[in-house]
């Protein structure tokens, strides 16, 4: 994609509303920066936007990037920026006699007395909170000494911008987290430098203060939590790799603290910081904090009243097995994993242990335990993962019998599982292949033949196309399949049954085209293309796309959709 030719890369209604920005001259500014590179500020409807390009040396486009809001592949805002581009780039250089502009903003800084330049930057800074915190994120201290306080105040003035009566909404929300995102970035750059002191002071002031902004903002977007789980990457981080004794300490004095924070728990962002805690808690005093802390979760999650104190039960099981592990109590560690076998987590140790010395009977057993532990407590879901590691046990073994009949089993009832399907047919001899597969096809056929409904049979479709059963794989798509199987298995029948396609997607499209909305007609555009693309196909398409647009004449988005197809 490059300035000559990015429109055909546009949908239709994006790049009008991009040109019309251009035309409308609300692309403010455009400014290049080395390296190919340009920041351009657009006026949008809430907000200016920025939006930055990266060009190589024949036009091509590397990156592009706006931070509105919009999360499809290329936002208006970067449309009529690439306009602006294509003129600027491309527009013959004018004679020198014409009379010259006012200097930009870039030639002013770059000519203006230092002296000047520093007083009107304190001037417009004392003014400008926005910029106050532009300028400490930027050139943030570097000095080997906790400056935690320094971005807590930091990370607090920045919420504190985009607040309006004590809430940011959505809108705001995105600026501030661009603005903490920026600090996070500069933490990344102290990892890389191993500076790890200033490293931990900004990590150590977002998360919590992320954590007390989130209580009163629209965090839809996930950016705030997820910044959460950065700065404790962060922190994990420098538990692993710093030297420092005495900032470890503090660093886990700090994750200490965090722990006790039930806030995090409510909004999700525990995981990542339990999981740093009981990583790095191996030793002395941190070893019996982190042990306190598991007893005092698991007496609190005992009960099992609901799904979430389970799931926390477990896990700080998990966490204490861990735990016992790696300080050397093996014994201890076996034992909890034995005591706790009713949960699967605990159960799957125990039959990988098993594998591994080659106990299969015993993990056999444990399985089929396992596995009637979850059809009691109907949880399907799980069952699927015993019966898999009953397959991989019966491979290793050689036991054909076993083999043939879980992996026949889990082919019949779990649709879209055809390596069960390649693995039932290699425990069968060719002789006795025949006979097996017209039972298997007759079983398939029959449970899809419900008194009530026709349900098309993944399962089928996917033996046919195994065993190249064209068609059969035809029959059932043309009787059973809507314009979602016909377009899923075109590539399998195009070859062959092109004219017997082209029918079905004709009677396919017009049935989905009942429906309006815009989601509909960007999928009729689709299947009109698959359908103009097999043999003697886009006539018909064209037809049908006339046709449409005559029986919906009212529909103007589907208008506007079906412009892409330009066949015309």
């Amino acid at each position: 994609m490059n300035l000559s030719n990015f429109k055909q890369f546009v949908s239709p209604v994006i790049q009008a509303r991009g040109e019309n920005y251009y035309q409308n001259q609300q692309v403010k500014t455009i400014t290049p920066l080395k390296n190919g590179r340009w920041v351009a500020i657009v006026e949008g409807n809430y907000d200016d936007y920025v939006v930055e390009i990266e060009l190589d040396n024949n036009n091509e486009i590397l990156q592009h990037h706006c931070n509105c809001p919009f999360d499809g592949p290329i936002c208006k805002h970067v449309v009529a920026v690439l306009l602006s581009l294509e003129v600027e780039i491309t527009a013959p250089v004018e004679s020198s006699s014409k009379k010259q502009d006012p200097p930009t903003w870039r030639q002013i800084i770059e000519t203006t007395n230092e002296q000047e330049l520093r007083d009107f930057l304190v001037e417009y800074a004392a003014r400008n909170q926005d910029f106050q915190n532009q300028l400490q994120i930027h050139f943030s201290t570097q000095e080997n000494q906790d400056n935690t306080a320094y971005y807590e105040n930091l990370v607090a003035d920045i919420f504190n911008n985009y607040e309006y009566q004590g809430y940011i909404d959505y809108h705001n929300s995105h600026h501030a987290m661009n603005d903490i995102y920026q600090l996070l970035a500069k933490a990344d750059e102290y990892l890389k430098k191993s500076l790890f002191q200033e490293a931990f002071s900004i990590s150590a002031a977002v998360a919590p203060q992320c954590i007390k902004a989130l209580q009163e903002m629209d965090d839809s977007s996930g950016d705030c939590s997820g910044a959460i789980n950065d700065a404790f990457s962060n922190v994990d981080t420098i538990l692993t790799h710093s030297n420092n004794t005495t900032l470890c300490n503090q660093v886990f004095d700090w994750l200490y603290e965090q722990m006790q924070n039930s806030d995090y728990d409510d909004y999700g962002c525990e995981d990542t910081m339990e999981s740093v805690f009981f990583k790095h808690a191996t030793t002395g005093k941190y070893l019996e904090i982190a042990f306190e802390l598991i007893e005092l979760q698991l007496a609190a999650n005992a009960d099992f009243n609901n799904w979430g104190q389970k799931h926390r039960h477990i896990k700080y099981l998990k966490y204490k097995q861990q735990l016992l592990r790696k300080s050397g109590n093996s014994e201890q560690a076996q034992k909890l994993i034995d005591d706790n076998l009713r949960f699967k987590e605990f159960r799957e140790m125990r039959v990988k242990q098993l594998q591994a010395v080659k106990h299969y009977d015993q993990a056999i057993k444990l399985i089929h335990e396992g596995i009637s532990i979850e059809q009691k407590e109907n949880s399907p879901g799980y069952v699927i993962p015993w019966k898999e590691r009953l397959l991989d046990i019966y491979q290793t073994t050689q036991n054909n019998s076993d083999l043939m009949k879980t992996s026949k089993e889990l082919f019949i009832n779990h649709p879209n599982s055809i390596k069960y399907f390649k693995l039932y047919k290699s425990t069968i001899t060719k002789e006795a292949w025949p006979q097996a597969l017209e039972e298997l096809l007759s079983y398939l056929k029959s449970k899809g033949n419900n008194q009530y409904r026709k349900s098309f049979s993944y399962n089928l479709a996917q033996v046919y196309i195994e065993e190249k059963m064209w068609s059969s794989l035809l029959e059932i798509v043309s009787n059973d399949g809507s314009i979602s199987e016909i377009s899923q298995y075109t590539k399998h029948l195009k070859k062959d049954f092109s004219l017997q396609l082209i029918q079905l997607y004709k009677k396919g499209i017009q049935e989905l085209a009942q429906d309006p909305g815009r989601n509909i007609y960007k999928q009729l555009v689709s299947y009109l293309k698959e359908m103009a693309a097999l043999q003697d196909g886009k006539p018909e398409a064209q037809k049908l796309k006339n046709h449409l647009l005559e029986t919906y004449k009212k529909r103007r988005a589907m208008k506007e959709e079906f412009n892409i197809l330009r066949w015309d």
